[in-house]
């Protein structure tokens, strides 16, 4: 494996005002803000807030650099239960796709994210729908995604049934978005998951770990999978790692090197939380499915882990966090 230099956390952002979310939350540059959008609100979720009758509706918030704070933004007209699906960056563009709506369904909508200043002066998410073209709608939540010349790569994830899926698709933007699928047939590649990570190196995509209830039981995976779009044919490369899911994963530039943190290990019974979460970024070579492990990362208070993120995300250059 390519020598890597040891992992070191620098707190760059600190405000008065901690963003209130637990998990599923994911961490994007949009225009040049880093902005935290989705998350799924406990209170919200069990009815526990003084409007009940008020549908829960996705929360971003954005960095204002000179208020040294967060600001927030709700978004009346995408409904949400458990915040996002995921978010990639095609061409520095920030995308939105999928995610539960506030009757567990999974959704097939796409957003371009951008970031306007108020009358106020204070910046705010804008969620622009994006018209999709064709019958193919891809609906999904807690799926893995990556940025794929100019549009983005879903594998995996929850279906509108929320049956695990193990299907490939590209989106292509444009003057007609629309959407590929892509891959063999069923069987032939990955197991059906969610909680997984896709990444995209050179023409060839990653498929890593993610979770499986499809015995009753949450179990986490530890494989390694390729897809060539030039043969259409998936490859096993054999790793040796601890099991998770709800990692987050990007290619480190300029190698063929696979960076992931966080997620929930192991298995546990009924499908629930695994309650066991790795702090130590995981270093796995994509050519030998060689990995390392690297000690605690100093400065980090909490796993990223503890965030459980809906899905990987992918930007094409190094974010301000």
């Amino acid at each position: 494996m390519e020598k890597v230099c040891t992992a070191q956390w620098v707190r760059k952002k600190s405000a008065s005002n901690p963003i209130p979310l637990t998990e599923s939350a994911a961490l994007v540059e949009v225009d040049g803000y880093p902005v935290v959008i989705g998350g799924y609100d406990e209170e919200v979720a069990d009815g526990d807030t003084e409007e009940d009758d008020t549908p829960p509706t996705l929360a971003s918030y954005c960095w204002d650099e000179e208020a040294k704070a967060w600001v927030a933004t709700r978004h009346p007209d995408v409904p949400r239960l458990e915040g996002l699906g995921c978010v990639a960056v095609a061409r520095g563009t920030a995308l939105l796709h999928g995610g539960l709506n506030v009757d567990y369904e999974a959704t097939a909508d796409v957003f371009k994210m951008s970031v306007e200043r108020d009358e106020s002066g204070n910046p705010r998410v804008v969620l622009d729908p994006v018209q999709v073209s064709g019958e193919l709608q891809v609906a999904r939540a807690k799926h893995g995604v990556c940025g794929s010349d100019g549009g983005f790569a879903v594998f995996g994830g929850l279906d509108r049934e929320l049956d695990e899926s193990s299907d490939l698709y590209v989106f292509h933007c444009g003057q007609q978005p629309r959407w590929e699928r892509l891959g063999a047939a069923a069987g032939d590649g990955p197991p059906a998951r969610f909680n997984c990570s896709l990444a995209k190196a050179g023409q060839s995509f990653f498929v890593f770990a993610g979770g499986s209830n499809q015995t009753g039981d949450l179990l986490s995976l530890a494989d390694l999978w390729e897809f060539s779009p030039a043969s259409s044919v998936w490859r096993a490369i054999a790793v040796a790692c601890s099991p998770r899911n709800g990692h987050v994963s990007s290619v480190l530039p300029g190698t063929r090197i696979l960076v992931t943190f966080g997620g929930a290990c192991g298995a546990s019974s009924g499908g629930g939380d695994t309650g066991s979460y790795d702090d130590r970024p995981l270093l796995v070579d994509l050519r030998t499915g060689a990995s390392r492990a690297l000690p605690n990362a100093a400065g980090c208070e909490h796993p990223v882990g503890l965030y459980m993120p809906a899905g990987a995300m992918s930007t094409t250059s190094p974010g301000p966090f």
